[in-house]
């Protein structure tokens, strides 16, 4: 009996991952409200519901997080849906909670997925209006990079720009209230008109490719061929925040959003890890320490904005500032040729143990 080989991507390798689902989230049917407070909030304020990216190692649990909000008033005791993007199903209902007197829900998800990237949704279920997310499910040895918004974008864009950016279906919540304080930049959420008759913009048709520095699509591109898990963070309240949407506008590769706002005050409560076998055989079957991912290389705008968050589970390894260079032409160009070339195979080959039959034991 020949011995069987099978091909296995790398854990470390972003360009191997699962991306579910593949289908538009399409909100579900309206429902009561429970207070005519809440539905005469939702029919004056425009929706600035925040539903964050995360980013999840492998075998850790999942809390689905979100903050409903109109304007600058939170959503209280309402009725909000949660769904959940898989691969094999599609969009599926998972939950159905109230929010809390800040507006604020969270729903444990049952299963632990596999590594790759899954959307969620929240869906408000008086008005049909929503907000969505996403969840990376990453190995804790994957390959990353980080990179500021305020590296990448023009100092001197303006918010109308950021605007433009909105689709015909869905508006960026800081887009559609931009003095709204803690928006989620990294959420994009449908209002009931929107879904009702699919309006669009009358503004002219947006530019976006202006916004970014010279260099910048092509520095997040150096690292996405090679298997890098691209993080944007949105350290400047004040400039144009990035946002799922607007990285396809860009012409970016894609990669969870994060903004430092969204993850707490708290710094998380890391474990070191102990043995690693141990650590990656519990993490297999759904426990071990969570673990921070250690970042290859952090771009940034200045060297003083260096310093992440500490409530990011995040490592920065070299720190590469832009300073007062008008691009990233000039650092794309110091980098050795020799790192175009793959660091591992694109597949690993995985030898399963065979016992030869009938084989007398050594003694």
């Amino acid at each position: 009996m020949p011995l069987v080989e099978e091909l296995r991507p790398p854990s470390t390798d972003m360009r191997f991952v699962q991306r579910c689902p593949t289908t538009e989230f399409t909100p579900a049917r309206t429902g009561p409200w429970i207070s005519a407070a809440s539905e005469r909030l939702a029919n004056t304020q425009p929706p600035t519901h925040q539903v964050p990216d995360q980013i999840i190692t492998t075998g850790q649990p999942i809390t689905l997080n979100a903050r409903l909000t109109y304007g600058k008033s939170p959503l209280q005791g309402e009725w909000a849906r949660i769904f959940w993007g898989g691969c094999e199903r599609g969009w599926e209902q998972v939950g159905h909670v109230r929010t809390d007197n800040d507006g604020r829900l969270s729903w444990p998800l049952a299963t632990r997925p596999a590594r790759g990237r899954y959307a969620y949704a929240v869906q408000v279920v008086g008005d049909r209006t929503f907000a969505t997310g996403h969840i990376w499910v990453v190995a804790p040895e994957v390959r990353a990079v980080a990179i500021a918004a305020s590296a990448i974008l023009r100092a001197d864009t303006g918010q109308p720009d950021a605007q433009n950016l909105s689709s015909s279906a869905h508006k960026d919540s800081s887009a559609s209230t931009p003095d709204s304080p803690g928006a989620s930049p990294s959420s994009e959420v449908a209002t009931a008109a929107d879904i009702a008759d699919g309006s669009t913009s009358p503004e002219a048709p947006p530019q976006p490719a202006s916004m970014l520095t010279p260099g910048a699509r092509d520095l997040a591109a150096y690292y996405a061929r090679r298997g890098h898990l691209i993080i944007y963070l949105n350290d400047d309240p004040r400039g144009t925040p990035l946002t799922s949407r607007t990285l396809a506008e860009l012409g970016l590769p894609a990669g969870p959003v994060l903004t430092a706002a969204e993850q707490g005050d708290a710094p998380l409560e890391l474990t070191p890890p102990g043995n690693r076998w141990e650590d990656a055989s519990a993490r297999a079957t759904g426990g071990g320490p969570p673990l921070p991912i250690i970042l290859t290389h952090y771009f940034v705008a200045t060297a003083d904005d260096a310093q992440l968050p500490p409530s990011l589970p995040l490592t920065p390894g070299e720190v590469v500032a832009r300073n007062n260079a008008e691009g990233w032409d000039m650092h794309l160009k110091t980098l050795p040729a020799e790192e175009g070339a793959e660091p591992q195979p694109s597949h690993q080959i995985i030898r399963p143990a065979h016992a030869v039959p009938n084989h007398p034991r050594a003694r």
